[in-house]
């Protein structure tokens, strides 16, 4: 019995570090280095785990030991292997980790209480690895289905509590030696601590993502309005064509060639230079800009531009639209403060990268005055969240933002990360 009991123990620890790791990439995705694959990975990181067990005599009689190298091994392979942000996969993994341990030494409890009045403590110990192995397997699926997966960036507090949470929750029940009923409570206020945490940035998600479509189709309604104005300009401008007709007619016959050039160039240029439309190649760029410079013309901001791009972008449609909506907004509303305010958007794909770079004139040091750039509108509630869609869309495709004062422009760069192409 006893032999059957040390087989069954053996791979607890390498099953555990398995579990954990295992959950990670299903949760959150694996990132392919070189030629490892997800089960060469693990491998890996299982054949290193076992090492220190020759090299540190009291690896397995010491619990904190056994912790600590839980940690490390999961937060190395976390940051190698995990392909998403690593206080999120980090978050995950601690609560992962604590909760098992949580869950073993309820499944050990009860055994006791139950088995030990009528069998020898090798029989209930038997009992006890299928249990957990169980237990173990139903928790990977809990948290492999609620990854704490989101499209904005959370405050340090927050992770330092969900990071902090578990571990007070391990001294208390291993340092302090809490009853068992206390044990059971701690196990479930950590599974519930986190399930309110999917549940709150799940909803966030969905509030974002309702937000972006807001955006889209405010700028759908625009669109709509600017066409409605240019039907009424056409049709304007149809019934002139007549008199517009005679009278160039009348000009040449009497020879008022200073006069018809007068009257063209302070008439006709202006109607022509009124709309200013792009040829990017990419028909939804060329709409955004088109739809936004002759906004930024409106209020006497002059926009130059310089976008080459290809016909199609690996980027959701929702995504470019309210990036693009938003940096031109921003750099739209602050122009309106500057004396002969000016906006300079370039746009371009290097290697497997998106880039937008978007400056305007600014008289005043805007990271001075205002280094977490919240909004100057009234509604702020509303007007506030444009910074926080575009960090969520930069955040969402692996990329960077850069926003910097240079020669008296305020400007943001921005690199988004390409999904390959299909095949």
């Amino acid at each position: 019995m006893e032999r059957i009991t040390g087989i069954m123990a053996w791979p607890e620890n390498f099953l555990t570090l398995l579990c954990i790791l295992f959950t990670l990439i299903k949760g959150y995705g694996f990132r392919k280095r070189g030629f490892f694959t997800p089960y060469s990975s693990l491998i890996l990181f299982l054949v290193l785990f076992a090492l220190p067990m020759d090299l540190i005599p009291f690896f397995n009689n010491n619990f904190f030991i056994y912790i600590i190298m839980m940690i490390i091994y999961s937060l190395i392979y976390t940051l190698i292997f995990v392909d998403y942000p690593v206080y999120n996969a980090i978050a995950t993994m601690i609560s992962c980790l604590f909760v098992l341990t949580t869950a073993k030494k309820i499944i050990i409890d009860l055994l006791y209480i139950i088995f030990s009045p009528y069998f020898s403590s090798s029989v209930y110990n038997m009992l006890f690895y299928p249990l957990f192995y169980i237990a173990m397997a139903f928790l990977s699926i809990f948290y492999q289905k609620h990854p704490l997966k989101t499209h904005f960036r959370l405050p340090a507090k927050y992770w330092i509590m969900m990071f902090s949470i578990p571990i007070l929750t391990y001294l208390n029940e291993h340092i302090f030696k809490i009853k068992p009923d206390s044990i059971q409570l701690s196990f479930l206020i950590l599974i519930g601590i986190y399930y309110l945490s999917y549940v709150i940035t799940h909803t966030y998600n969905q509030y974002s993502d309702s937000v972006l479509l807001g955006q889209r189709q405010a700028l759908q309604l625009e669109h709509l309005e600017r066409i409605s104005t240019m039907v009424e300009q056409v049709r304007h401008d149809k019934h002139e064509m007549k008199n517009l007709f005679f009278y160039l007619q009348t000009e040449l016959e009497l020879k008022q060639y200073d006069e018809l050039e007068k009257f063209v160039s302070r008439n006709l240029a202006k109607r022509y230079d009124r709309l200013e439309e792009f040829n990017t190649g990419n028909q939804f760029i060329d709409y955004l800009l088109t739809q936004k410079v002759n906004e930024a013309k409106e209020h006497h901001i002059m926009v130059m531009a310089d976008v080459i791009i290809p016909e199609k972008l690996l980027v959701e449609g929702n995504d470019l639209c309210s990036l693009i909506m938003n940096l031109m907004d921003n750099a739209i509303d602050a122009s309106k403060k500057e004396v002969d305010g000016d906006i300079i958007i370039q746009i371009k794909v290097e290697k497997n990268y998106l880039c937008v770079t978007v400056s305007n004139k600014s008289s005043v040091d805007v990271l001075k005055t205002n280094p977490h750039l919240k909004t100057s509108k009234a509604d702020a509630a509303n007007h506030g969240i444009g910074m926080r869609v575009i960090r969520s869309i930069v955040l969402k495709y692996n990329g960077i933002m850069q926003n910097y004062m240079h020669s008296g422009r305020y400007v943001v760069d921005i690199m988004l990360e390409l999904p390959l192409p299909k095949k």
